[in-house]
């Protein structure tokens, strides 16, 4: 008896090992279709704005043929929609240091869709935004965000570089004071030299 419990117990814990190794497996195809989806939906953007500014274009000519030859070209109210429906550049914010897919499509959300649109939001409601989300979000620290972004808009990578080489997950590190022993007193301080009594 004592050893059919072992081999259902065995079996039991095979099971649950094999269906967590699976929704591994199903976790991860998840955020892989989820990132190509994105893609997608960032080229159709981009082939939207390019049809827009064709069109555009297309009226354009049509009007200067219209002047060059004396005819009159039929107005196209389908050009004035398309230039209307221009879709807003949407920037790559996974370039900031700090944001990853999931915090680039919670901003999106909120219409932060460029550099230029999260340089301008403040560090308070960045919070807000990920709070708004829970605590997986909200433990995240947007504080450089702003500034990051602020370099991307401006086209200052090498800057922008330099500033990330000195964050820790998107976070400027604490500087950390020495520590002094328990029941001494701090004697003198000398540059960055601390000696105690």
């Amino acid at each position: 008896m004592l050893k059919m419990c072992n081999i259902m117990e065995k079996s039991v814990n095979q099971v649950e090992k094999n269906v967590s190794a699976s929704f591994a497996y199903v976790k991860k195809d998840m955020l892989m279709l989820n990132d190509a989806f994105s893609d997608l939906h960032d080229k159709m953007q981009h082939l939207s704005l390019n049809h827009a500014m064709l069109l555009e274009e297309i009226g354009k000519l049509r009007h200067e043929m219209a002047k060059a030859t004396g005819v009159k070209a039929p107005a196209k109210k389908v050009v004035k929609k398309a230039v209307k429906k221009v879709v807003k550049k949407k920037d790559d914010l996974t370039k900031i240091e700090g944001i990853g897919p999931a915090i680039r499509k919670l901003l999106n959300k909120y219409k932060i869709l460029s550099f230029k649109d999260l340089s301008k939001v403040s560090v308070k409601d960045l919070r807000d935004v990920l709070s708004s989300k829970g605590s997986m979000y909200s433990m995240h620290d947007p504080t450089t965000w702003t500034k990051q972004a602020k370099l991307a808009s401006e086209g200052k990578w090498e800057e922008l570089e330099k500033y990330q080489a000195e964050l820790d997950g998107g976070v400027k590190p604490v500087k950390k004071s020495p520590k002094k022993p328990a029941g001494k007193k701090v004697k003198k301080v000398v540059k960055e030299t601390v000696t105690y009594e």
